[in-house]
């Protein structure tokens, strides 16, 4: 490898960077290059083995000299409207205005449990673990779903009924999506 080839995750993840420093002997048994990943607003310098990189052959140009840009929509598009879909349904059922604010809160936090998810799955596949404690996001992540639950029901509050339930189901469509046999 050397620097200003593209190059992009062997683990699978939809990335595409370049590579701007090259260490060839740090350590000795694992060269180690710095990659700028596309769309990284603040450019930031990222380290990774060379054995976890592939090199990648520039996208060829159509006849007018345009690359093709990618059309479909991606996972976490396609279950974002899911989500807001079953949400807003929920809402629209209820019928009260308090319902929506529900609805709301709840998909900005799937919004969010969903990059958590990424996180941690992405951390589990890397060669050098720089968060240690990632495998414990999920257990943390049910529990507390478990509680809301019991308080929820308590409460009647059924948008908030109803994230629960899609987190709870999040874990088990990652590990299906993902074709994982075990929790990681």
């Amino acid at each position: 490898m050397k620097p200003d080839q593209r190059v992009s995750p062997c683990d699978g993840r939809k990335l595409v960077g370049t590579i701007v420093d090259i260490f060839p002997t740090v350590p000795p048994h694992l060269p180690m290059v710095s990659v700028v990943w596309d769309g990284d607003k603040s450019q930031e310098r990222r380290w990774f083995p060379v054995r976890d990189l592939k090199v990648l052959v520039e996208p060829v140009p159509d006849v007018t000299g345009a690359t093709i840009p990618q059309t479909s929509l991606r996972t976490w598009h396609k279950e974002s409207l899911v989500v807001g879909i079953i949400l807003a349904a929920v809402a629209v059922i209820k019928g009260q205005p308090i319902e929506w604010l529900g609805a709301l809160a709840v998909f900005l936090t799937f919004m969010h449990a969903q990059i958590a998810f990424r996180l941690s799955e992405s951390e589990s596949r890397q060669s050098l673990v720089q968060v240690e404690c990632y495998w414990k996001a999920q257990y943390y992540f049910l529990a507390k779903e478990a509680c809301w639950f019991l308080y929820f029901i308590c409460l009647g509050a059924w948008s908030a009924l109803i994230g629960v339930l899609i987190f709870l189901l999040y874990p088990l469509w990652r590990k299906y999506h993902l074709g994982q046999k075990q929790w990681t």
